[in-house]
């Protein structure tokens, strides 16, 4: 499932102001999967990993943050970062998983 993007001051019907810094909340609904399995008191591989392995926040017109992911990662992951409001405009988180796929979020960051 794509992620979702939920900004809590906005959620609350609170005004941002320009450059204010904000809370921006990613969430998605993914596994994550090392491919391991403990057998006879050793881990061997069972599958292969299946788990998010990047996600990128673009705003204002460029990459303002990058996060790598390892299978360490719990399931469907909550990710909160913060961000300077500036002057608004989109906010959008790109995920990328172990097997290529991408996945995106949108959002409008409302500054009064």
């Amino acid at each position: 499932m794509p992620p979702r993007i939920r900004i809590p001051a906005a959620v609350k019907g609170l005004r941002i102001r320009r450059d204010q810094i904000i809370d921006v909340q990613v969430i998605m609904r993914h596994p994550n999967r090392t491919g391991l399995a403990l057998r006879d008191g050793a881990f061997v591989r069972v599958s292969e990993p299946f788990h998010v392995t990047d996600v990128s926040v673009f705003y204002g017109g460029g990459l303002v943050s990058r996060y790598e992911a390892t299978a360490a990662l719990s399931d469907d992951p909550f990710i909160t970062f913060r961000l300077r409001a500036g002057g608004g405009g989109p906010v959008r988180v790109v995920v990328t998983n172990t097997s290529g796929q991408r996945f995106e979020a949108l959002s409008e960051v409302p500054v009064w």
